[in-house]
């Protein structure tokens, strides 16, 4: 090749090389103009943990004005809080672009002005003191980590961002309420041993008046459901309700109302229980419930995947304490994988469960025949659908007739066979009502117009209402059951998606006895194995003449 032909051939290369390098700069400027109207994100995590999921978006775009936060976070945190604020902010970061404008937000420290101080205490914002480490002592620090949200002449605070995690369902409903001229309200039925938020269910309350207005009804005194009231929840009676009550409910159903129905068919206690004895609850209210779809067995579960207990055993001359399985406290992991309610669950524990009898919505069945404590209720087909949503394991059996609930530890494989059974179930489709006309009334009581149906509604039927009360809801897995149960109610499903961002539950597979063997001997033996291996590899590739070495060398690199 000549002189003059090289020169031509570097102008050349020099040339495609600008040309590249200015239609890559054109690629980024183009990048960087669609990115300023278009946000985009892949987050490759298994829940969308690092990106706002499709509820999130809709109420920042469901805005009519302009939402500002105020985030007050101390600038020097702590090392175990340093990452929240970045995390915080990235967060609001996505929010604002998906507000289209409508979201604004600032960072403030008011750790050395007064002024911030003073305006962070206007929202009930207080900074909180945690011991740090710093110069080899242990002190006491006070630091700033809330976010305050302020919509029109509204305003709705954070106090306290401790964890990332959840943040993203803290902040959306945060803005939902700020947002909102008024919050649905959520009834629970009082009377008849039946539990409320102003008793038994007193930890509910502040889980559900982050969405909802929370209310105990009475029906006392010929009163009915209060109009607003859109859902109904009835935890635990253990006895009937009258006729009155029972009317009321059924047309509060008739008005579209949804409602919930927990439900202890045995009384179950073992530390008030003599003998280890449970007895069944007779509520009389069988035939009625059934008029809607609900009937629940008078029998317990049990369960071999169940929540240990401890005891106290005497072993010699002393009592040791010690866990052992309980079937009673089925642990429930067999979910629908389809329902929204239930999908995203890790699971949750029930406590003297009781199965939910599904054949009653088949057109050839006679189960809803039957007379009560009040009357006969007529036998008509029902026109619903009963879906289970939460099953026990295949390894599961029924008590029934005769309850012993004492702790047993040398409960044999054997005992637990006839499962799967339905634990927690919906019920949806056309309701109609179970009365053919209003009861009689004192003269002086104004009864509106009797509703007969048909409407479309949908319930939720438990087949336990002890895992709601305040001693066992602390759970893991029993809170978001009960809020997921309110917001699938409400039909507010996308809800329950971001709550179900932060519940992971991911356990091994289950292998037998034989499979464990395998993977113990594998994990002993496999690793010296295959060092054994490399290194005879190795001793024969040292072994070979240099000059295979080297074709071997040469090729690789060709």
């Amino acid at each position: 090749m000549s002189r003059t032909d090289m020169s031509t051939t570097v102008q050349q290369v020099r040339r495609t090389r600008q040309i590249n390098l200015v239609l890559l700069a054109g690629i980024l400027i183009l990048i960087n103009l669609l990115g300023t109207n278009q946000f985009i994100r892949w987050d490759m995590t298994g829940r969308g943990i690092y990106s706002l999921s499709s509820a999130s978006k809709t109420v920042i775009r469901d805005l009519e004005d302009q939402l500002t936060v105020k985030a007050f976070f101390s600038e020097d945190l702590p090392p175990q809080y340093a990452s929240n604020a970045r995390f915080v902010k990235d967060k609001l970061d996505d929010y604002k672009a998906y507000g289209r404008r409508k979201v604004h937000f600032e960072f403030m420290d008011p750790g050395g002005e007064e002024e911030l101080q003073q305006e962070a205490l206007q929202y009930g914002i207080q900074p909180v003191t945690v011991r740090v480490v710093e110069r080899d002592r242990l002190e006491l620090k006070q630091i700033y980590m809330a976010l305050v949200f302020l919509y029109q002449d509204r305003t709705e605070t954070i106090p306290l961002v401790q964890s990332t995690a959840g943040l993203e369902y803290d902040i959306t409903t945060a803005i939902r309420r700020v947002s909102r001229t008024e919050m649905p309200v959520v009834g629970f039925l009082s009377g008849h041993g039946m539990a409320t938020p102003d008793d038994q269910l007193s930890n509910w309350r502040q889980p559900l008046e982050r969405h909802y207005q929370v209310r105990t009804i009475s029906l006392d005194g010929f009163e009915l459901v209060p109009p607003d009231v859109e859902t109904l929840f009835l935890v635990g009676p253990t006895e009937g309700l009258n006729e009155w009550e029972r009317y009321a409910v059924d047309q509060f159903l008739m008005r579209g109302g949804k409602s919930a129905w927990l439900l202890d068919m045995i009384d179950a206690d073992l530390q008030q229980s003599q003998e280890g004895m449970a007895q069944p609850l007779e509520l009389g209210m069988d035939a009625w419930l059934a008029h809607y779809g609900i009937s629940v067995r008078p029998a317990l579960v049990m369960d071999r995947l169940n929540q240990e207990i401890m005891v106290s055993q005497r072993q010699g001359f002393f009592q040791v304490r010690r866990n052992i399985p309980y079937p009673f406290f089925p642990l429930v992991r067999n979910l629908d994988t389809e329902n929204p309610m239930v999908k995203d669950l890790p699971g949750f524990t029930l406590f003297y469960a009781s199965p939910i009898d599904t054949v009653i919505a088949r057109p050839d069945s006679t189960s809803m025949a039957g007379t009560d404590t009040i009357h006969t209720w007529p036998a008509s087909p029902l026109d619903v659908r009963i879906e289970p949503v939460a099953f026990s394991t295949e390894e599961s059996s029924l008590q029934e007739g005769f309850f012993f609930i004492q702790p047993n530890p040398a409960f044999a494989a054997s005992n637990f066979t006839g499962g799967p059974y339905p634990l927690v179930a919906t019920v949806t489709g056309n309701f109609y009502s179970a009365f053919d006309s209003a009861p009689v009334v004192p003269d002086t009581v104004i009864v509106p117009a009797w509703i007969r149906g048909p409407v479309e509604n949908r319930l939720v039927v438990v087949g336990d209402a002890t895992f709601a009360k305040n001693e066992f809801v602390g759970v893991e897995g029993n809170v978001p059951l009960l809020l997921n149960i309110v917001d699938w109610l409400f039909q507010d499903e996308a809800l329950i998606g971001i709550r179900a961002k932060e519940v992971d539950y991911r356990p091994l597979a289950e292998v037998s006895n034989a499979g464990r063997i395998i993977i113990k001997w594998l994990n002993v033996l496999l690793p010296p194995a295959l060092a054994i291996l490399a290194g005879l590899l190795w001793w024969r590739y040292r072994r070979r003449p240099r000059r295979q070495q080297l074709l071997a060398s040469s090729k690789w690199e060709a």
